[in-house]
């Protein structure tokens, strides 16, 4: 009764004053109303991240609902509060160890529980309507980047975080690791089973990534164990420069379940791939380029990959938008060769020594260095001396002279057959002997285009007549 107290009923229980509803009059009700809209607002997103826990599919021990939680709980409609002490409204008051009471003398069998979640459920969430052989086999978003085209396969891996990643929520749900550090690998198979908070997906980035690799033995039981526990709304991203090593029980786990997608460059020597590296990265870039102009752009540039994204960008901004790429446009703003070596053993092998030091010249202004280039001349002339060397000797078969050569694919046999057509072992081996007086010239100290200008004009040899067949 509220006789002293003006109408407010006191509440004998532990914790602060109840008010009894029905001896307030209408100013209690509206001061119960507002307590219950100030505990829904104060608790809607606990409320949410609770019934999120409750719904995910992960069995919950059978314990009291009042202990479920670990705190007192007030339900009110759809609103769940926690609190530390006894709630007083209009609805059923749980406290830890106890059923549910009567509150303000409304009995719990007339008050409406709590509907049930209807927001948006986490992805691979079991709910009771859910086909059991599809929850038991979920998507695994595991995704495999692997190349030596840096540039490529790193506008593939932004363009894949910007549609995985919820904006607003980013820097929460986005994890950038190094996968040179053991513990770092080890914390990308971690954080990958952790949902992501509020809305999009999480997407853990592993760069240089071991387990496909050599001496990933330590690490394959934790990443065999933790693929399978990784959820639909969590995306592992594996990155290397290197191929998989399809040996490993790692890769071959990781291949079963995985996206798979490689971004490898040409070789220096495949003009015909430069070309479509040229036509495919204008693709991605959403440029048009005719066939001309694609053709001169890998002779400028070769399969750099970075400075071709560079330059079609700025020969986008030439031509304006929507305008194709011209041959023209190319020939305004792209200048130089391509930095490669293959040029200048092509002239020196035609015996065109003053054209092989005008591209020598040009590489050593784009800071070439200059012992590289010599390194790279002679592994070219070693080739050509191998392939000729056995042909003479009556070997025809590519894969066994490529194994001989040391060059790892046997297609570039064919090419190189072409190329020494016609020409001797023994000019192979003056040029040898060139490359040799620039390379002692150059760690005696002396200035690299005055080295290669001696080398190749001073020693140079008149290349040998085309040989004649018998009679």
């Amino acid at each position: 009764g509220g006789g002293g107290h003006g109408g407010v009923g006191e509440d004998r229980r532990p914790g602060p004053q109840g008010v009894d509803a029905g001896s307030a009059g209408a100013g209690a009700e509206a001061q119960l109303a507002g307590q219950a809209e100030i505990a829904a607002a104060v608790h809607q997103a606990l409320q949410h991240v609770l019934l999120i826990d409750l719904q995910a599919g992960v069995p919950q021990p059978a314990v009291d609902q009042a202990d479920a939680f670990g705190e007192d709980r007030v339900i009110q409609a759809r609103a769940i509060g926690v609190s530390g002490a006894t709630k007083a409204t209009s609805g059923i008051t749980s406290r830890r160890g106890h059923g549910p009471t009567i509150a303000n003398g409304v009995p719990p069998e007339t008050l409406r529980p709590p509907a049930p979640f209807s927001g948006p459920r986490p992805t691979g969430a079991a709910s009771p309507s859910d086909d059991p052989k599809a929850a038991a086999a979920p998507a695994m978003p595991i995704h495999l980047y692997w190349g030596d085209d840096e540039a490529a396969r790193n506008r593939a891996v932004e363009g894949l975080v910007a549609s995985l990643l919820d904006p607003a929520w980013a820097s929460l749900n986005l994890s950038r690791l190094d996968g040179n550090d053991p513990a770092q690998a080890l914390r990308a198979l971690e954080e990958a089973r952790t949902p992501p908070f509020g809305a999009g997906a999480r997407v853990v980035l592993l760069q240089r990534q071991p387990f496909c690799a050599a001496g990933s033995a330590e690490l394959a039981p934790a990443l065999e164990a933790g693929l399978a526990l990784i959820p639909a709304d969590c995306h592992l991203l594996l990155v290397s420069p290197g191929k998989p090593d399809a040996r490993l029980r790692s890769t071959k786990a990781i291949k079963a379940v995985a996206k798979e997608q490689s971004f490898a460059l040409p070789a220096i020597w495949d003009g015909g791939g430069q070309v479509e590296l040229v036509a495919r990265t204008a693709a991605e870039l959403g440029l048009k380029l005719e066939p001309a102009a694609a053709a001169a752009l890998a002779e400028a540039i070769g399969n750099d990959s970075a400075r071709l994204a560079n330059e079609l960008e700025k020969l986008s901004l030439y031509v304006g938008d929507g305008a194709p790429i011209t041959s023209g446009a190319v020939a305004a703003l792209v200048e130089g060769h391509s930095g490669s070596s293959l040029a200048v053993g092509d002239a020196l092998l035609a015996g065109q020594p003053a054209e092989a030091i005008a591209l020598v010249d040009g590489l050593l202004a784009a800071n070439e260095p200059a012992l590289r280039l010599v390194a790279g001349l002679a592994s070219q002339i070693r080739g050509w001396l191998w392939v000729a060397l056995l042909e003479k000797t009556g070997e025809q078969d590519a894969n066994v002279i490529a194994k001989a050569a040391g060059i790892a694919n046997p297609k570039r046999i064919y090419v190189m057959r072409k190329q020494i057509r016609g020409r001797s072992p023994e000019r192979l081996l003056t040029l040898l002997g060139q490359l040799l007086e620039v390379e002692t010239a150059l760690k005696r100290g002396v200035e690299p285009g005055a080295a290669f200008r001696d080398g190749f004009l001073f020693t140079a040899e008149a290349p040998a007549p085309p040989r004649r067949g018998p009679g």
